[in-house]
């Protein structure tokens, strides 16, 4: 009887464990995204300056695709291809190579939030969620821009 009652009281408190990571699970999985999310944001933006100092003409002022900063946007055509198809380009994507070689990032593995399918010259990880891009201010920002209700998207 004995070692029943410990059975029962352990399938009690794993049935119990189970029913508070259903409930609090996406709760607690928006937390764990937007602190990966502004980590990793956070790293961009301290790289800036430590590449605007470190780098080697004839790189760009900027550490971004093109050298140019702004929101991301292909203008007339879909996607982000940053290669100077359409006029009203603005190919801002981070790269993330550049602050890896002359900024203060470790290596490009160091983010890994970035999403390889938005520009994959500007983001290193697979399994990333966000393009990294430089704002005419020189503020580093993510397309799309982080939902704290939604999370990654």
């Amino acid at each position: 009887m004995r070692r029943f009652t410990r059975e029962l009281s352990a399938l009690v408190i794993i049935i119990v464990l189970i029913g508070l990571a259903v409930l609090f699970g996406p709760f607690v999985r928006g937390f764990l995204a937007e602190r990966a999310h502004d980590a990793d944001r956070s790293l961009l933006q301290e790289a800036i300056p430590i590449y605007q100092e470190a780098r080697v003409f004839p790189q760009p002022e900027w550490p971004t695709l093109s050298g140019e900063t702004g929101v991301p946007r292909e203008g007339n055509a879909a996607g982000y291809q940053c290669d100077g198809s359409d006029g009203g380009e603005t190919c801002s994507w981070l790269a993330l190579e550049l602050l890896a070689e002359h900024g203060g990032l470790e290596s490009t593995a160091t983010i890994t939030s970035a999403e390889t399918t938005l520009n994959v010259g500007a983001t290193n990880a697979p399994s990333g969620n966000y393009g990294w891009y430089l704002d005419t201010a020189g503020q580093v920002g993510s397309e799309p821009a982080f939902d704290r209700d939604v999370g990654y998207p």
